[in-house]
């Protein structure tokens, strides 16, 4: 109950910040701008070919959903740098602790407050598909499967969001150390393909957060990719919470 609460409460805030309307306008229009192009392109392929039997799937929504998976990873930054590091910076963070509530509820509210933007900046996406379907049938399994694929990848990244957040008192700081950590786990994918036969690259490319959403844009909910997601947003959620621990505990001593 504390926990919702305080979700509540970061509702609010998040709500009222003119940071959130920015970003929300920003991903929208830059999303909007991505799926414009990938239907005219459809649409000039359908007229070269004379057919309307086109593969919306693998031609739109594939490279769609891959798009915004990256936009998420500069998006994200911007909406969870000031979870953190305002309180501290304005002080509110001292008054919260004197509550009674744990550091687990703190954060799950924080975090539960940050997962409901995502949602909402999800959801308004899923207009495309509804237009396309105006037009001609669409794979629904494997459009849920990729808006699931979206949602833990963008959890993943509110949890490093909250981690960065969590040790400045600086928002501006905090979104940096937060893009810098997403881009470092980003671009570890990639050495996989510079050294195809190295077994170390191997085992880096496995933490390639990016990587992992490959098989959910195809439309599969491959249950290794799913775990990876739960591991890696539990890693950084129990960093966080050890850095809450080790302040309070020497706020105490203090």
């Amino acid at each position: 109950m504390k926990s919702i609460n305080l979700w509540s409460k970061e509702m609010k805030v998040g709500f009222g910040s003119p940071m959130a309307y920015v970003t929300f306008t920003t991903f929208l229009l830059i999303t909007g701008y991505v799926f414009n192009g990938f239907s005219l392109a459809i649409a000039k392929q359908s007229i070269a070919y004379g057919t309307t039997n086109m593969p919306i799937v693998d031609q739109l929504f594939r490279p769609l959903s891959s798009h915004m998976a990256v936009i998420l990873l500069f998006m994200i930054p911007a909406i969870t740098m000031r979870l953190f590091a305002e309180e501290r910076k304005t002080g509110t963070i001292e008054l919260l602790y004197t509550y009674p509530v744990r550091d687990l509820d703190i954060l799950l509210g924080k975090f539960l407050g940050a997962m409901s933007i995502l949602l909402v900046l999800l959801l308004p996406t899923l207009l495309y598909a509804f237009m396309v379907k105006q037009i001609t049938p669409i794979e629904w399994p494997v459009i849920i499967s990729q808006y699931v694929g979206l949602f833990f990848l963008g959890t993943s990244y509110i949890a490093v969001g909250l981690w960065a957040s969590n040790l400045s008192d600086n928002q501006i700081v905090a979104a940096i150390l937060t893009l810098g950590s997403l881009l470092g786990f980003w671009l570890v994918g990639w050495l996989t393909q510079t050294f195809p036969t190295a077994l170390w690259a191997k085992v880096l490319g496995q933490l390639s957060i990016l990587g992992h959403f490959d098989s959910f844009s195809k439309g599969v909910l491959n249950t290794s990719d799913i775990t990876f997601y739960l591991l890696f947003i539990a890693f950084f959620l129990a960093a966080t919470l050890n850095g809450l621990n080790s302040r309070t505990w020497r706020g105490a001593r203090e």
